[in-house]
């Protein structure tokens, strides 16, 4: 498989705008808006959403919103091995899988997140180790398609980064990676 930087791109993006709102993020989002406009629509035009949202908000607007979605909800966990494992013992022995897979990639897992928040999986992908990294996405459709679900019902515009970070099952195809 060949690099695939509108995918990465795309990746990337996501990775920025699904993650936690801060002062940092916001001096990016001038970049991130103009990086959008180089992807194909179906992916560039819903991030591009999600920039012009998170530039009209106050920070505190935005990081309300995100922990009332993102940390208050069961339903819109971004932890890839929760929707495989639950809340149970075995989800320590997935984290473990998560951090194996980065080293053998040659980099070291994160220290502020765990590995398998949605965030550093789409940054993995796109800046690290592509094969490797829509692997991960597409082992965790499931998940990832439970997530998007809920996140268009609770009408969040987090559903739109969702959405422009793609679909999994498209990617498996692409890459050859299996399910």
């Amino acid at each position: 498989m060949g690099f695939d930087r509108s995918r990465a791109l795309t990746h990337r993006i996501a990775a920025y705008l699904l993650a936690y709102p801060d002062e940092p993020l916001r001096a990016l989002l001038p970049q991130l808006r103009e990086a959008g406009a180089e992807l194909p629509p179906q992916y560039g035009a819903p991030l591009r959403e999600l920039v012009d949202h998170l530039d009209a908000t106050t920070l505190l607007a935005a990081q309300q919103h995100y922990v009332e979605t993102f940390d208050l909800r069961r339903r819109c966990c971004q932890y890839l091995s929760y929707w495989s494992t639950g809340d149970t013992r075995n989800r320590g022995r997935a984290i473990v899988d998560f951090k194996r897979i980065y080293r053998s990639a040659g980099v070291l897992p994160p220290e502020d997140e765990l590995p398998d928040h949605l965030t550093v999986v789409l940054e993995f992908a796109a800046t690290t180790d592509e094969a490797l990294g829509t692997a991960l996405l597409v082992n965790h459709h499931a998940g990832l398609a439970l997530l998007a679900k809920a996140l268009h019902d609770q009408g969040t515009v987090y559903a739109r980064g969702r959405r422009g970070a793609g679909r999994p099952e498209t990617t498996a195809e692409q890459t050859g990676a299996r399910r």
